[in-house]
């Protein structure tokens, strides 16, 4: 064993399971803080797991836009980007635009729910 790979393992440990493990812990002291009344401390361990939880979904990206082709093959840059776009364009293009797509669906179904009850000109007859 070289020292690589045992600095790849102590960093694939610590980000994927010490740092979910802290993760869940502060979130857990935050939620008996807040449930004792120490409203000013909770906010601390909560953004403490959260960042925990960072780390860890970092590590697993970065695991997962590098991981899929060898240490020395040529199209490991290009593959990198490749899986960065893609996870862009799927995962954050679809969160970002589900928001106003959603309010514009719903401002639609107001519109059409309101001139349908509404009689049409042409329905009514003139004198």
């Amino acid at each position: 064993m070289s020292l690589y790979n045992g600095i790849l393992n102590l960093t694939n440990w610590a980000g994927n399971v010490i740092m979910p493990t802290l993760g869940a812990l502060f979130i857990a002291i935050a939620i008996l803080q807040f449930a004792r009344g120490q409203h000013q401390v909770y906010s601390t361990w909560a953004y403490g797991g959260i960042l925990c939880l960072l780390v860890s979904g970092l590590l697993r990206a970065m695991e997962k836009f590098t991981g899929q082709l060898g240490w020395n093959n040529p199209d490991l840059y290009w593959n990198s980007i490749l899986n960065l776009v893609d996870w862009f364009a799927n995962v954050i293009l679809a969160d970002v635009l589900d928001t106003p797509l959603s309010q514009i669906a719903a401002q639609m179904e107001l519109w059409v729910s309101n001139h349908e009850r509404q009689p049409r000109r042409s329905d009514t007859k003139r004198a």
